[in-house]
């Protein structure tokens, strides 16, 4: 009867060390994902978030406007330097932009030259190259958070312009989240 009561071994086998062909595979993978990002971060610029934002119902009509006018080739000239961007001359100066805590800290919040809105929380492993969004209350239009990403697409730090309703777990507003990645793709913020 106790046999039956003996729990399995809490020791893990080691893995088996992968082949050649197994780690060409799985570079094959990694350099299949890069280039599915950077297609994906093209159709956000060229496209979607253009798309989402003419959809949003909430986002201002002003916003609504401008995004559908990128709809039209010429349109995307607008566009980009509605973005930030100098044609033929990659990113354009951007100003510096900082906010100010309620407890006297100067935050940087100036955005990159890729930045655009949406009034949905993006995911943070999968965000394009060097870009920062920020995020808008549906109801009230005001930003709830700037993010950024990292040259990885990865977010590496977020600033939120509240303090989320807690007090108590953040006195100081707005404030700022850096993210620590984990080798398994989770992440400490």
């Amino acid at each position: 009867q106790y046999v039956d009561d003996i729990p399995e071994a809490r020791v893990e086998e080691p893995e088996e060390e992968k082949g050649i062909f197994d780690k060409a595979l799985d570079i094959g993978k990694q350099s299949a994902e890069i280039g599915w990002n950077a297609a994906k971060a093209t159709a956000d610029f060229l496209w979607l978030d253009d798309a989402r934002t003419v959809m949003d119902g909430s986002a201002p009509i002003t916003e609504r406007l401008l995004s559908g006018v990128s709809f039209i080739p010429a349109g995307k000239i607008f566009t980009s330097i509605r973005k930030g961007y100098k044609l033929g001359k990659g990113a354009g100066n951007i100003p510096k932009q900082t906010v100010t805590s309620n407890k006297g800290k100067t935050i940087d919040v100036t955005p990159t030259a890729n930045h655009s809105t949406t009034t949905s929380v993006p995911n943070p492993a999968k965000g394009a190259p060097n870009s920062s969004v920020d995020i808008i209350d549906k109801k009230t239009g005001e930003i709830k958070t700037r993010r950024f990403y990292g040259s990885d697409g990865r977010a590496v730090r977020d600033v939120d312009y509240t303090n989320h309703g807690n007090a108590k777990t953040h006195p100081e507003w707005p404030h700022e989240h850096i993210f620590k990645w984990n080798s398994d793709g989770t992440f400490n913020r």
